[in-house]
């Protein structure tokens, strides 16, 4: 099951192990075709998923995001402790639990799935092993203009001047720490030895409607923030940033 893809929207089907608080989703998955709709990065017994959480009786998706990262191939998988503490990945928001349904439940199946869904769908193809392709575009969140916290996403395989990388919570004291953090999220996820590709590309923290590099004064308290790279000089990008490496970077001709 671990590399399969949804064909259809998972969004009304409740599984066996869905409740209040903890939505299981359940459906069909079969080979990454033209039309994915999210794709499953792990499989395994529910109760060894209960095992790994500290509420035994939890059910979080957000517990997901170690597997999600080993799959998308990203070198040091998100962690509280790790070198981009204090940003959550914009790839690896939308990840859901998928089990048995009712059927498959009452035969004996006990198992939970891993699904990393897009930010736009239906998607070609694969996303594992992040290499650029639409199915990697469509985990991306891009933007039209840069430094624009208004700024509506759209779709990376068109025009776009940002890239999201991270989002957290910010305060002025935190930027310059969190810009670090944001320079390191980037480098992991995109595979970038300098994640500015030699000044190609710059990093940004997004705090409320503040930008810090260099640190932006006067806020009070924490706010909404993100790790944004922008293109620089005028030019455009055509594809997310994920997975590009150190390779030449997708411009707009």
């Amino acid at each position: 099951m671990v590399g399969g893809c949804l064909p259809t929207d998972p969004a009304a089907s409740r599984g066996a192990f869905d409740a209040p608080g903890t939505r299981v989703f359940s459906g069909p998955v079969g080979p990454c075709d033209d039309r994915n709709f999210g794709e499953v990065v792990s499989t395994q017994d529910v109760d060894t998923f209960r095992g790994s959480h500290p509420d035994r009786s939890a059910l979080d998706p957000a517990d997901c995001q170690r597997a999600a990262a080993d799959y998308l191939g990203w070198a040091e998988p998100p962690d509280a402790s790790g070198p981009a503490s204090g940003w959550n990945s914009a790839a690896l928001q939308n990840l859901v639990l998928f089990g048995p349904d009712a059927t498959q439940y009452f035969g004996g199946q006990r198992w939970l799935a891993c699904v990393l869904l897009p930010h736009t769908a239906p998607y070609p193809g694969s996303v594992r092993g992040t290499r650029p392709s639409p199915a990697v575009d469509s985990l991306g969140t891009c933007r039209a203009t840069a430094n624009d916290t208004g700024d509506p996403a759209v779709p990376c395989g068109e025009p776009h001047v940002s890239e999201v990388f991270g989002v957290g919570t910010v305060g002025p004291s935190e930027v310059p720490e969190l810009v670090q953090a944001c320079r390191e999220l980037i480098s992991r996820e995109a595979g970038l030895t300098d994640p500015t590709a030699g000044g190609s590309l710059s990093i940004w923290v997004e705090a409320g409607g503040s930008f810090g590099d260099p640190v932006q004064r006067g806020r009070s308290g924490k706010s909404s923030g993100r790790c944004t790279v922008s293109a620089t000089g005028g030019r455009q990008l055509t594809a997310s940033l994920l997975g590009v490496r150190d390779g030449a970077l997708p411009w707009a001709s």
